[in-house]
């Protein structure tokens, strides 16, 4: 068996922080944008956010989706409020909560299927 070299574990280490610095810095500009957004570009926002938080943080991803759920059916914008509960039920899946998840997708693709 090969022995692995040491630049090598170290080449990995570094590899895999620079791609955990870019997840937080890809997570701040989208708060930063969420903090200013309106509109569609707030409920864009959210959406976004729960999707970057889904390895990361379940939970904070099914928030995000449930506001951007909430916000999407007080402006009747049938096409975030579809991709919103996508959003929510891939936060249940990370979670491991398959029933919730399918809950959410099949929602999805009932408002999907009206557009």
């Amino acid at each position: 068996m090969k022995k692995i070299k040491i630049p090598s574990i170290v080449f990995f280490f570094i590899l895999c922080i620079k791609i955990l610095l870019a997840q937080n810095s890809s997570i701040d500009s989208l708060k930063l944008q969420l903090e200013t957004a309106t509109g569609d570009e707030y409920i864009n926002s959210l959406n976004e956010l729960g999707i970057a938080y889904w390895h990361i943080d379940p939970q904070q991803s099914i928030r995000y989706g449930k506001q951007a759920i909430a916000q999407a059916e007080a402006d009747k914008h049938f096409t975030f409020y579809a991709r919103a509960h996508n959003v929510t039920g891939g936060g249940y899946y990370y979670l491991k909560c398959l029933d919730s998840a399918i809950f959410f997708i099949e929602k999805r693709a009932i408002f999907q299927n009206r557009i």
